[in-house]
């Protein structure tokens, strides 16, 4: 099978979520024999199993301008746009792909999208944050005066959809998308995050992975550190992510030295996720304190498939990827400080026979392989008339 896969960015030295599922898919889908191309506005062409080609145009502000508040934004948007229609177009005629397949559907690809339809391609769309869900209630009828110059008012009913988490397709199905058209998906873990021995001996210590911002709630963490100090357990707290605001670093950088928690947190930054496992390999409890909506919430399937037991936040789809193997609390300071109490008093026996349900429960919902032949059976499928 023939894919032209689009996706608004890719970059080898990306260790954005993302990116990294896009690889790990796009990586699967080539073993399995099939001809995979990615056109992108990345700048880098992959060595590997499938080619890269950086033929799209971004626009690097549309984060900041992400609704388009101004006519500046509006023009430069409409000008990407029109630009990556016609290329796409261009290369539909020239590839003749038998699927086209996106992967990100945001500014940068709408017009692509609307170029897939236009062409009469087969086309597969995977939806991975909430964004789909409001774009199909806003413009499920009408299309704006914008959306209609730019050619970014596709009619997603005419695609068939691939949804990350039950979080994700409920909106979806609630708005009136046809049912045979979406099917849930799970984001999927190579098979190296499993090698673990889950009954190894393990730190006294807590990990939070994610990147450091409000959102994340890596501050909901740290009072429960304090709340755990003042009631006399004492536990190490490793925070591995970037920050992306100085403002809330300084914040908590505030809160570690007024609370003289400086002994118990170790900042390590951003890492690569093979060194993101082996840390939680060795660490007792995963903290995941979102208080967004999360999509799926990958680090909590990663914890449970390394062995370590995942405390997470009742928010998005977090309750849904843990289910009963692991601890599903409010985002407060004291939802965490209990839970992470509850834990640590588990006799160790319990605690190993809690870790094998999920690692057994991970493999086999979140396996990389067999969410790839999904998305396979997917992408081979005709979409219904």
């Amino acid at each position: 099978m023939k894919i032209l896969a689009i996706q608004n960015f890719m970059s080898q030295r990306a260790a954005g979520g993302a990116e990294l599922l896009c690889h790990d898919i796009f990586t699967g889908l080539a073993r399995m024999g099939h001809s995979i191309e990615v056109l992108t506005a990345g700048r880098e062409k992959y060595e590997d199993r499938y080619q890269v080609e950086p033929l799209l145009a971004s626009n690097p502000r549309t984060d900041r301008l992400r609704h388009l508040q101004t006519p500046l934004a509006k023009l430069r948007w409409l000008n990407v746009a029109r630009r990556n229609y016609q290329a796409v177009r261009r290369e539909l005629q020239k590839r003749k792909p038998d699927v086209v397949y996106i992967h990100n559907l945001e500014w940068t690809t709408l017009s692509p999208l609307s170029a897939a339809l236009d062409d009469g391609a087969r086309v597969v769309v995977h939806c991975h944050n909430h964004y789909y869900g409001d774009y199909w209630k806003r413009h499920r009828h009408t299309p704006s005066l914008v959306q209609r110059l730019s050619r970014t008012g596709p009619a997603l009913e005419r695609t068939r959809l691939i949804a990350i988490s039950q979080e994700i397709a409920a909106p979806l199905s609630n708005g009136g998308f046809p049912g045979e058209r979406l099917q849930v998906i799970y984001n999927g873990l190579p098979d190296d995050t499993f090698e673990s021995d889950i009954e190894q001996s393990r730190q006294r210590k807590l990990l939070f992975v994610g990147a450091v911002s409000q959102h994340k709630g890596v501050h909901i963490a740290l009072e429960a550190l304090a709340l755990l100090r003042s009631g006399g357990l004492e536990l190490p707290l490793e925070i591995i992510g970037a920050g992306h605001s100085a403002r809330y670093q300084a914040q908590l950088m505030t809160f570690i030295k007024r609370e003289r928690l400086g002994r118990l947190v170790t900042y390590s930054g951003a890492m690569m996720r093979h060194d993101v496992w082996a840390r939680m390999r060795s660490a007792e409890i995963v903290l995941v304190p979102s208080l967004c909506d999360e999509a799926f919430g990958l680090v909590a399937a990663e914890a449970m498939a390394c062995g370590a037991v995942p405390i997470v936040s009742d928010r998005g789809a977090l309750p849904e990827v843990v289910a009963e193997h692991g601890f599903i609390v409010a985002p407060t300071a004291q939802g965490f400080a209990d839970a992470i109490r509850t834990v640590m008093a588990l006799p160790g026996e319990q605690r190993d026979a809690m870790r094998r349900k999920a690692h057994e429960y991970c493999r086999k919902q979140y396996r990389l392989e067999n969410n790839v032949k999904a998305i396979a059976r997917m992408l081979e499928s005709e979409n219904p008339s």
